[in-house]
């Protein structure tokens, strides 16, 4: 399990404690972490992907699309964040929670796909 890491920013009470943040640490647990997730993934049957997960009234396949759909919400705000142009994350909670629906009853095939390219 990765640890977390605190950073600092400027508007803290004590700037002069604020300590540059190396994203390589994190980077690297970000990308195992994602590879043992299309990892397992790619193990799944249409079954596993339709039995429910852990999270009420979510299958696996909820989870699925909404690890994939928000991914792809991340990169438009960082879209935002480089061009000071504004992205909202998602159109509305509706359609975020619509894409989810759309999304997680979907096969292994049309899952697998989506996810390493979020």
């Amino acid at each position: 399990m990765g640890t977390v890491r605190q950073v600092t920013t400027s508007t803290d009470s004590h700037p002069s404690s604020a300590q540059p943040w190396d994203p390589a640490p994190d980077s690297a647990e970000i990308a195992a972490a994602t590879a043992r997730l299309l990892d397992t993934t790619h193990t799944l049957s249409d079954a596993d992907v339709w039995a429910p997960s852990g999270l009420p009234g979510w299958s696996r396949g909820h989870v699925l699309a909404h690890v994939a759909g928000n991914a792809d919400s991340l990169v438009t705000l960082l879209t935002w964040a480089a061009t000071g142009v504004e992205h909202p994350q998602y159109p509305s909670r509706e359609a975020r929670d619509a894409a989810i629906e759309a999304g997680a009853g979907d096969p292994t095939g049309r899952q697998d796909p989506r996810l390493p390219t979020s």
